[in-house]
């Protein structure tokens, strides 16, 4: 059966996760900014709010390194409870989300990898934002955005307001976003957990707020 001290440690990585995720629309904080080009003015706008980019790295790495951590600590607690904990390993082997991940916390804290770490691709972060992501929602098939005169923003489908980044190679080829990445990764190691309850009830993520 599973003991508190790992649910605690995977609800924590499914935290850090739900920290770089905002559903309040009250709290997107739109930036509009106007510019010109030669053929005449445009609008932009970004949904950064008032996270300085400092902040924005800071966050995006706590998510990577409690997710890439998690390996470890469910390492060293299927060793204490009779499992075989060389099954992390094998699970990272199958993973290239979690063995991305992996490599993104490793190169935050040792630098790059000589030989491209666990991918082979020597991954980082590229184009780090807060971003709208909007979908159809439950009450409508549609998805809208609209910018009022006053530089409000009117939404309609189920909205959101994310810290995510391109991911790409030591190339410069994209390989997926950040948030897909950590889901994917949490999922795998979670995947080997219900494995080890040996039928008992799965561990249970915290709601999205």
């Amino acid at each position: 059966m599973l003991t508190p001290d790992i649910e605690l440690r995977l609800r924590r990585a499914y935290a850090a996760i739900e920290e770089t995720v905002e559903t309040d629309p009250a709290k997107f904080k739109p930036n509009v900014e106007r510019f010109q080009t030669p053929d005449g003015s445009g609008i932009r706008v970004n949904f950064r709010g008032n996270y300085a980019p400092a902040q924005l790295e800071n966050i995006a790495a706590q998510t990577v390194y409690n997710v890439a951590h998690f390996a470890d600590q469910l390492k060293r607690w299927g060793k204490a409870h009779g499992h075989d904990p060389g099954a992390v390993d094998e699970i990272r082997r199958g993973s290239l989300a979690l063995k991305v991940i992996t490599d993104l916390s490793n190169t935050d804290k040792h630098g790059p990898p000589r030989d491209g770490g666990f991918s082979g691709l020597r991954p980082r972060l590229s184009d780090l934002t807060r971003a709208l992501r909007l979908t159809a929602g439950t009450s409508s098939p549609e998805a809208s955005f609209r910018l009022t005169p006053s530089g409000s923003v009117e939404l309609q489908g189920d909205a959101s307001a994310v810290i995510d980044a391109r991911v790409i190679d030591g190339k410069g080829n994209f390989i997926d976003d950040l948030s897909n990445l950590v889901r994917e990764s949490l999922r795998c190691l979670e995947s080997l957990l219900e494995r080890w309850n040996l039928g008992g009830p799965p561990p249970t993520a915290p709601t999205s707020r």
